[in-house]
């Protein structure tokens, strides 16, 4: 593990930039991962204070594969049931023992009966029958969503602005944020270019 004097600015800002929230609403961090994972594989990550979250103690990110199948096969020295495996640790003794019922959050023996129980229902024919239904819901919840745009669309805009939006191509009309830092302002749709 590379110790304190080993680690860069740059790794130390691509860390923090991996832990806020804030950096995945314009895309993944790829490339800031890409370089921890070159100069480091395990790097520190620091937990400030965040949006509404408050400071937590700090974690390892482990990166390279061969260092994850390490962790994952040593659970006496790398616990989930620990500390649990929460972005934030459990605030009271009270929530440590309430997320550790949940499976992500136990260590062998019970995991794996766990794990062997609900594999059979997660077998590549049991996942394949459950595809249509997967996608109905999907295909649902989408349109639903959809709908909530349309109608955002045609409040702010008139039948006008839905039938300009027709005529340029497009069945329904687009919409993107033009605030996604979810800021506190409120969504204002863009017409679709075109």
């Amino acid at each position: 593990m590379p110790t304190s004097g080993d680690v860069t600015s740059d790794s130390v800002r691509d860390a923090a930039a991996i832990f806020d929230p804030r950096t995945y609403i314009e895309a993944v961090p790829f490339a800031a991962l890409a370089r921890l994972r070159r100069q480091h594989g395990v790097v520190w990550v620091d937990e400030p204070a965040v949006l509404s979250w408050p400071a937590g103690r700090g974690f390892w990110l482990v990166l390279r594969h061969a260092d994850v199948q390490a962790v994952l096969r040593n659970p006496r020295a790398y616990s989930s049931w620990l500390g649990g495996t929460q972005i934030r640790d459990p605030a009271t003794p009270a929530d440590l023992d309430f997320v550790r019922r949940m499976m992500l959050n136990m260590d062998p023996p019970e995991h794996t009966r766990l794990r062997g129980l609900l594999g059979r229902a997660f077998t590549p024919r049991a996942v394949a029958q459950l595809e249509d239904r997967i996608f109905a819901t999907a295909h649902h919840l989408v349109e639903r969503a959809l709908g909530h745009l349309r109608r955002c669309w045609r409040q702010r805009n008139g039948p006008r602005g839905a039938a300009a939006a027709t005529r340029a191509g497009t069945r329904r009309p687009t919409a993107r944020p033009a605030h996604p830092g979810g800021d506190g302002r409120p969504l204002r749709l863009r017409a679709p270019a075109g």
